[in-house]
């Protein structure tokens, strides 16, 4: 007997909001996603991400963050469950390859919905230089105390606060959304 369990990590502090870490990131979306736009505006020296439905919503005006890493930009948000944290955590995926990945995941008939099998993001290079894979992994059914864990969540989550900058997990808990 080792003297910690194999596979042990030390938890990290995480945020309930999943970042891509450089090599394999694997998560089971447990969400419909959320999809929309996202843009920046600078007030009083900060800047802060504003989330709306449609494009069409973005103000002409450019009153939004001139930097040009910060141009509006599509994104999806859902729950997912972290393999790598086992916790629950909000993915919001800006980066259309990891996006286009799971749609042909979604569109193929072999595959399906993407909740019912795991799906690694694997994360190379930094900066301008970064690529994404996404690759399913086999389907297999969600572990009764994952399912557990997200049934009891699930009911004071709600993905449509990011769009008013609230907090989707509708608690108390951390700083709201758009701090």
């Amino acid at each position: 007997m080792s003297f910690l369990p194999k596979g042990y990590k030390v938890p990290s502090g995480a945020s309930r909001y999943l970042k891509l870490e450089t090599g394999k990131n694997t998560v089971r979306i447990l969400s419909d996603p959320i999809i929309g736009w996202e843009y920046w505006e600078e007030k009083d020296g900060k800047k802060t991400p504003i989330r709306v439905r449609n494009s069409k919503d973005i103000p002409s005006e450019r009153n939004y963050s001139t930097d040009p890493s910060e141009k509006p930009k599509h994104f999806w948000a859902m729950f997912v469950w972290s393999r790598e944290l086992e916790a629950i955590q909000l993915l919001e995926i800006t980066q259309a390859t990891i996006q286009t990945g799971i749609k042909s995941l979604v569109d193929d008939d072999d595959w399906g919905d993407p909740r019912k099998y795991d799906i690694s993001i694997n994360r190379e290079g930094e900066g301008l230089d970064t690529k994404y894979t996404v690759n399913p992994k086999p389907k297999k059914e969600l572990n009764a105390e994952i399912k557990i864990n997200w049934k009891e969540s699930r009911e004071s989550f709600d993905l449509n606060k990011m769009y008013s900058g609230e907090n989707p997990f509708g608690d108390d808990e951390g700083t709201p959304f758009n701090d």
